[in-house]
């Protein structure tokens, strides 16, 4: 029987001996990700053999793991038949999807929700903004330059990490955090990320205009060629402070990691502005992930 249990960041090295090593560009394949949801999403893990196994309330993550697939998700329907839960799996993109099929045919029911579906762009591009398409953002950037002159970017370092802590606390109260339930969870996760910022393989960036701080960016490493953007958040008085914390992020990325081809910023959870924001910026790829339901 399965034993599953809390992850915690000292597993971190068990997770990225495999994360790191293959071409990976879902967000879900990223450690930083898993863990600062972990909570939110009652997430727990626990190894099989050579395989990495997820599991939520009434679901699993597809099996992490190379080799023969069948005895991972043999184990996984065996630990949700004891348990007395339908057997779903969560996380395939096309491929996976294909492989599992192929092991189990006809055995389980897909579906792609849209509101999980990961937006994934050129990493050249939002460095850029280049082309008609970006225009609009152009503008948005150039308005922030014109109107701060004096505007920096600099990296998040322990000497100014008590000042992007200090912008993020005011950006909590102007978005009154505690009457929505969804932000209190992305709250939640992101006081996880300060917590063990210096644990984890974080780069990070932060906006300075008029000396104070009014954006600031956070990503890790996903797979071999792509970065994940995991938060994002800028004062919305200040105009052009988000698109331009986006494309300095990215530069600021592509000058440590000049092998990054893709940043996926996530998915948008179903939330028409961010789904908005994000189709905005034109993305190369909306990456499906699927779900499969094992059919008795």
């Amino acid at each position: 029987m399965l034993s599953f249990q809390d992850i915690t960041v000292q597993d971190m090295p068990v997770f990225d001996a495999w994360l790191r090593t293959h071409d990976f560009i879902g967000s879900h394949y990223n450690f930083a990700t898993i863990y600062l949801w972990a909570k939110q999403y009652q997430q727990l893990w626990c190894r099989y053999e050579n395989w990495i196994l997820v599991e939520t309330p009434d679901s699993y993550g597809y099996p992490m793991g190379d080799g023969d697939l069948r005895p991972p998700v043999l184990a996984m329907e065996e630990h949700a038949r004891a348990s007395g839960r339908p057997f779903v799996l969560w996380g395939m993109d096309d491929g996976e999807k294909a492989a599992l099929e192929e092991a189990f045919p006809g055995r389980f029911r897909y579906e792609a929700p849209r509101d999980y579906f990961d937006y994934v762009y050129d990493a050249q591009k939002l460095a850029t903004l280049a082309g008609k398409k970006l225009h609009a953002k152009r503008n948005f950037v150039n308005r922030f330059e014109k109107e701060h002159p004096d505007w920096t970017f600099e990296p998040i370092t322990p000497d100014n990490m008590e000042e992007v802590r200090q912008m993020n606390k005011v950006w909590e109260q102007l978005n009154d955090w505690g009457h929505d339930l969804s932000l209190q969870e992305e709250i939640s996760a992101i006081h996880r990320m300060f917590r063990h910022y210096d644990e984890m393989d974080f780069t990070g960036g932060l906006l300075r205009a008029e000396g104070r701080v009014v954006a600031y960016s956070v990503a890790s490493p996903l797979g071999t060629r792509a970065f994940d953007i995991h938060l994002e958040k800028a004062y919305y008085d200040v105009a052009g402070a988000y698109p331009t914390i986006n494309r300095e992020m990215v530069r600021h990325i592509l000058e440590k990691y000049p092998q990054v081809e893709f940043i996926n910023r996530e998915d948008d959870n179903g939330d028409d502005g961010l789904r908005k924001s994000k189709l905005s910026y034109y993305p190369d790829l909306l990456l499906r992930k699927w779900t499969a339901a094992w059919v008795d």
